[in-house]
């Protein structure tokens, strides 16, 4: 994920309380709105708006269903990812940045906290998981996108090594394979799952 330090989150003001049901002894319950489904699992507006405050609209809306698809689709192949799956993604988040305290600041002064960003690195974990099976790479694939990118895998002052190289080359080739891949993808769990957009229509 690449932070924009430039980037401000709008403010939204809720201009309607959710409207209560008086259940026994007097107590009021909020009813969750629901603003999609996905396999009969709704995704209520609480959660949309939490979303919209870093990115918007109907791209935050088809992220929120898109992640519902990848956990239906992962639980389904019994793809699991483990708690030290995600801590070894983080550390590697830590020492880009510096420091655990570093990264954490910079998860707050983007609107994140850290449980919002582990979902994310759960997603994309799971993703790469499904996917990652179905993609051959081979060595000439590798050389060729060496010799198209060397000055992404050569250290300044450096001479330019493949076999050295090699493992930075195949992660950034996965990488671009993975991107490829997956819009068709989750255009196909949309086909296969039962999607309600009741807003933006689907």
């Amino acid at each position: 994920m690449k932070w924009n330090s430039s980037r401000t989150i709008a403010c939204l003001i809720i201009l309607a309380a959710v409207i209560g049901v008086l259940i026994g002894y007097g107590l009021f319950r909020p009813k969750e709105v629901a603003v999609a489904s996905v396999n009969g699992e709704k995704i209520t507006k609480d959660q949309l708006y939490n979303v919209m405050l870093k990115s918007g609209g109907k791209d935050a809306l088809d992220s929120l269903i898109s992640q519902k698809l990848v956990a239906l689709e992962a639980n389904k192949q019994n793809v699991i990812v483990s708690n030290e799956e995600v801590q070894t993604e983080l550390q590697k988040y830590y020492d880009n940045y510096g420091s655990e305290d570093t990264f954490n600041q910079e998860l707050t002064k983007n609107g994140y906290t850290l449980e919002e960003f582990k979902k994310e690195i759960i997603n994309e974990l799971s993703i790469r998981k499904i996917l990652e099976p179905q993609i051959t790479i081979t060595d000439e694939e590798m050389k060729s996108y060496f010799e198209e990118n060397k000055t992404m895998f050569t250290p300044q002052g450096q001479t330019a090594n493949f076999e050295a190289s090699k493992a930075d080359v195949r992660e950034a080739l996965l990488q671009s394979k993975l991107e490829t891949q997956y819009s068709a993808w989750i255009d196909s769990l949309y086909q296969q799952y039962s999607v309600k957009n009741y807003i933006y229509g689907q």
